[in-house]
């Protein structure tokens, strides 16, 4: 089990990279495709630097390449939320 320290601390280093891209990408995805496209962009990034012999990881390589994953996994997330939601309204329009 992890340590709410622990996980307080990711959830905070999370929220601050999702603003900072943000800032530079404000437009949201346009497509589940480029979000996947995006996603295993950054899959790759973190896959290079777990891969590295252990002696040359850099723990924090290895948390902001997992943080991007995670970035890219709720902007994914709050895509498909609007996309459901959308969806519903539909519904009821008919």
């Amino acid at each position: 089990m992890h340590e709410p320290a622990h996980l307080n601390h990711a959830i905070e280093l999370l929220v601050a990279r999702y603003e900072e891209s943000n800032i530079k990408h404000p437009k949201p995805y346009n497509s589940y495709h480029e979000g996947l496209g995006l996603l295993l962009e950054e899959l790759h990034e973190l896959q290079e630097q777990i891969f590295r012999k252990e002696a040359d990881q850099n723990p924090a390589k290895i948390q902001h390449e997992a943080c991007d994953c995670a970035n890219v996994a709720i902007k994914m997330m709050i895509l498909a939320e609007k996309h459901r939601l959308s969806m519903l309204q539909k519904e009821m329009k008919s």
